[in-house]
């Protein structure tokens, strides 16, 4: 698009897969062949939107162009073990730079704890970093849910997706 560098980072929301995780899995794994940046993500309880409306059934994200230091911390583990997963991630991806820093937080749904991962991730990062993001859902069924990195829906497992910006962002 005219006045942007090349797009950095793709943020999906699987929408509506209840025709299974297979179904899913084949929607994540054709937009990460399709996508010449990191596609990240996860599976949703039920719709997502943009701001063309409500995604009842299949994709809805965004693409992130006018960001830089783009770094995914991958995190896995078990109710007793995503603390230590996910400081770990967290210190993977918080090394300095210029710039306003955000965290996405993206968490399987029905393997993690939101508020051990928010801690975590809270803890384990500088103060001033912005951070926000979400659990995954699976249409209400409470059986799999599921997160998207490199191509493959992961359980049990967490991403801390960091990018900067020249502006700080508001959010709240």
């Amino acid at each position: 698009s005219e006045g942007r560098g090349p797009p950095k980072l793709a943020i999906a929301y699987l929408s509506g897969y209840g025709e299974g995780p297979r179904a899913a899995r084949e929607i994540a794994r054709a937009l990460t062949e399709a996508s010449p940046v990191p596609v990240v993500g996860l599976t949703t309880g039920g719709a997502g939107f943009t701001e063309a409306g409500l995604v009842e059934r299949g994709v809805a994200g965004a693409v992130l162009y006018d960001v830089e230091d783009v770094r995914i911390g991958f995190a896995r583990g078990t109710p007793g073990t995503m603390d230590a997963a996910a400081r770990a991630a967290a210190r993977a991806i918080s090394t300095g730079g210029q710039g306003a820093h955000h965290v996405i937080v993206l968490g399987d749904g029905l393997g993690d704890d939101g508020a051990v991962m928010a801690e975590a991730a809270r803890a384990s990062l500088p103060a001033e970093w912005k951070l926000f993001g979400g659990l995954a859902g699976d249409d209400w069924r409470f059986r799999e849910t599921f997160v998207l990195h490199e191509g493959a829906l992961h359980r049990g497992a967490a991403l801390l997706v960091h990018f900067t910006d020249a502006a700080p962002a508001g959010l709240s």
